[in-house]
């Protein structure tokens, strides 16, 4: 039983620390909250095996910002009505609490994040995003 648990810790070491260096390396998917928060809701095993541990830029609409002990936004889902109420929980590091109380409720935003599969599903209240950062509200453009 101890190995088992000794593979256990080092797995989950290297899926939360490790593993976004990796995925850092590929060019993220950008994509709509409400057009995650959908697929996550069609199919959260085909969200997972989709965007699992890869980096994703998110845009979409602050509905609740929670700071304290972590520092979460949740970015609105799809639009009332449609039957869904699944949002995009982002976890922020601790140090990015200035950015995350600056946030307006309303407000439209871009982060950047990495894409957490076991935690993205419709009975965790939608896609998940860890070591979440905040992005220009546009995206640079070359001359």
């Amino acid at each position: 039983m101890p190995r088992c648990r000794t593979f256990v810790l080092c797995l989950s070491s290297f899926v939360f620390f490790a593993a976004p260096l990796l995925a850092q390396d590929k060019k993220p998917t950008e994509i709509s909250a409400a057009d995650l928060c959908a697929a996550v809701a069609k199919d959260a095993n085909a969200a997972g095996s989709q965007y699992g541990g890869d980096q994703l830029i998110v845009t979409g609409t602050v509905a609740e910002i929670q700071t304290g002990n972590y520092n979460n936004v949740k970015l609105a889902g799809p639009k009332e009505g449609d039957g869904s109420k699944l949002q995009v929980l982002c976890n922020f590091p601790l140090d990015a609490a200035d950015q995350v109380k600056a946030l307006k409720k309303g407000q439209k935003i871009r982060i950047r994040g990495q894409y957490f599969a076991s935690y993205s599903t419709p009975d965790h209240g939608g896609p998940n995003l860890i070591m979440c950062k905040l992005l220009p509200a546009e995206p640079a453009t070359k001359p």
